[in-house]
């Protein structure tokens, strides 16, 4: 895939949002995705937040966009107000698949390895795949490998599959 290309296609796909809003300011789908778009892919984080706080202005219980403001302030480095994102949501929608894995990532960024740890082991019990679920074990093993419990470590590698194993890697979040 030529990246120039995929520049053009969110190029016109955050013009898209663009003109959507313009007919209806209150779409709050194109104000999520052009807000996930800036922060994504023109890092333009405090740009992102606008759209994203207007979506929430509409529907303030609307999740999804509560996770992406939590992924935009976990970028600023601003931890403890993702975290209560992340708690929101939880709080909204009890059974969310993805809370637990990215408050697992977020205690990895504050080096609370016990509390990542944990928020992973939560997050394997939800996990929709036999994809998600290799990628909650190799997650998980980082936590255990930076305490120090290599064994365990591998262990949880060990379950998460390798290049060699059908040439799939996955990327960070």
């Amino acid at each position: 895939s030529d990246p120039e290309e995929a520049e053009k296609h969110f190029e016109a796909a955050i013009a898209d949002y663009g003109r959507a809003l313009a007919v209806d300011p209150t779409y709050k789908l194109a104000l999520q995705h052009r807000g996930y778009a800036m922060f994504k892919y023109k890092n333009k984080p405090n740009e992102a937040l606008r759209y994203i706080e207007a979506a929430l202005e509409i529907d303030p219980r609307y999740t999804t966009v509560i996770m992406d403001r939590a992924a935009i302030r976990e970028s600023q480095g601003d931890y403890a107000l993702a975290e209560k994102d992340y708690a929101l949501v939880k709080e909204i929608e009890p059974d969310n698949r993805n809370v637990d894995y990215r408050l697992g990532i977020l205690y990895l960024y504050t080096n609370e390895l016990e509390k990542s740890e944990a928020a992973f082991d939560k997050s394997l019990a939800t996990a929709p795949n036999r994809t998600a679920r290799a990628i909650r074990f190799h997650r998980r093993g980082i936590p255990r490998f930076l305490r120090g419990d290599s064994d365990r470590a591998v262990e949880d590698f060990d379950e998460a599959p390798s290049p060699r194993a059908g040439g799939r890697t996955y990327p960070a979040p």
